[in-house]
Formats: C-alpha cells, structure tokens, sequence
C-alpha cells in the first residue's frame, strides 16, 4: 500500500466514512446472534440446562453468555448515541476488552478439544495445543495492559 493509499484510508477512518459501515456491520452480525439464540433457546434448555454440568457445558454457556455480553458493552460503547465519556469510558473499555479476551479463549479452548478428540485423545497434541492456547491467552493480556499511544493526532 502506498503512501497516498494509506493517507486516504487514515482520512476515510478519521471522517467517520469506514466507523460507519461498522457500525452496520456490527449491528447486523448482533441480530444474527441473537436471533440465533432467540430460535435455539428451547432447545438449550432441553438439552444443556436440565442435565449436569460437564466442561463441554461450561464452555457453551460462557461462549453464549460472554457473546451476549460482549455485543451489550460494543453497543454502549460505541454504537451509543452520546457515546460513553468521562471516568466510565476507562473501566467499560476494560471490562468489554476482558470479555473479549475471555470470550476469545474460550473459543480457542472448544476449537482445542476438538482437535485433541480428532486425535484420538493424544495426550502429546493435548499438551501442545494446550499450551498453545496459554500462549495465545498470555498474549493477548499482555497486549491489552500495553497502553496505547495512537491516537488521531498520531495518525495526521
């Protein structure tokens, strides 16, 4: 990308013509999730909520649950007509970023298993993706306590 592609893609982000279309895009990809869980949740109740818990069901629930809450501070934070301002905008920021984080390593842990099960429980890739996933866990904490200098003077 060129130096004139860059400044014009930076100008777009800055006049608000990209933050638009996702905005749309989050907001449509937020219906699909809840009316997913909208026309699922008889079926959730039928076949995860009235048996034990079982790690497989700790991991749905969080998925589905962080999910949810996750399109809750997104939509707060940045779909809201005033937007979040003074003291609370640090602590939303941090609590939506966390839930992320978790929501993210969740669905590392599920996509893990599955592969350790495709593997006919190997304990060796068990380990290795495992360890993969704290990998993955630690850094994205790590980069999410790093605090940021870019900003939009930064950018002109």
């Amino acid at each position: 990308m060129s130096g004139g592609d860059t400044a014009g893609l930076v100008k777009a982000v800055l006049d608000g013509q990209i933050t638009d279309n996702l905005h749309l895009a989050f907001l449509s990809t937020s219906v699909w999730f809840l009316w997913d869980w909208v026309i699922t949740i008889d079926s959730e109740i039928e076949l995860f909520w009235r048996k034990p818990m079982t790690t497989g069901s700790i991991l749905y629930f969080a998925n589905r649950v962080l999910g949810v809450i996750g399109i809750i501070l997104h939509a707060i934070l940045w779909l809201a007509p005033i937007g979040v301002t003074g003291g609370a905008c640090k602590p939303v920021t941090f609590v939506y970023i966390m839930v992320s984080d978790l929501s993210a390593t969740v669905v590392q842990t599920v996509l893990a298993l599955r592969t350790y099960a495709l593997w006919d429980c190997n304990r060796q890739v068990y380990l290795v993706l495992m360890g993969l996933n704290i990998v993955c866990h630690l850094s994205q904490v790590l980069m999410d306590s790093s605090p940021s200098e870019l900003n939009s003077a930064t950018l002109q």
